[in-house]
């Protein structure tokens, strides 16, 4: 096995169709679309376009992990950008620190009149070392893709569905 480290990508493109005219002015308020795409109980604002986000938790072997997310999201007239800035583990046994596997997100939303165009990049870098050195590189590859994918599946599912019906609500309740 290779002593450097592996790092994988995976990216999504998709389109969301409101069907009605307003995607801009929702799209405006970055704490908007995060809280249309993530769980609004989960979603705490820390300050000025900084959130932070406690996932569920998510079975790994005999560990009940909950990822907590610290983004930021922000709008330049044209486009909210979502980049998430760490991500921690919690739920390892009581002494075990967290892997030092690190996980980035880049997200763009740009509205037009009735839809929102939502790219993601993911990103997984595990570097070589602690456990991972113990895991044959194209099994290490293997699992980092499928967890990538898994991430940008539910991405994908949460725009295609959470993202209209939160947005066409707002819009039809005329709110700001």
């Amino acid at each position: 096995m290779s002593s450097g480290s592996l790092e994988l990508s995976e990216g999504l493109a998709t389109v969301v169709d409101l069907q009605r005219s307003g995607a801009r002015r929702f799209a405006s308020h970055p704490g908007r679309v995060l809280a249309a795409l993530l769980s609004r109980d989960r979603l705490r604002k820390l300050g000025p376009s900084r959130f932070r986000y406690r996932s569920r938790p998510v079975a790994v072997g005999p560990w009940e992990l909950q990822p907590e997310l610290l983004f930021r999201a922000e709008w330049d007239g044209t486009a909210v950008s979502i980049r998430l800035e760490d991500c921690q583990l919690h739920g390892f046994p009581t002494g075990a620190t967290q892997p030092p596997i690190r996980f980035e997100m880049d997200a763009v939303i740009r509205p037009t009149e009735s839809q929102l165009m939502a790219e993601a990049t993911t990103r997984l870098v595990i570097p070589s070392g602690s456990a991972a050195r113990l895991l044959p590189r194209s099994l290490l590859r293997l699992l980092g893709q499928q967890a990538l994918l898994a991430c940008l599946a539910r991405l994908e599912k949460r725009c295609q569905t959470r993202l209209p019906l939160v947005a066409q609500a707002w819009m039809q309740r005329g709110s700001d």
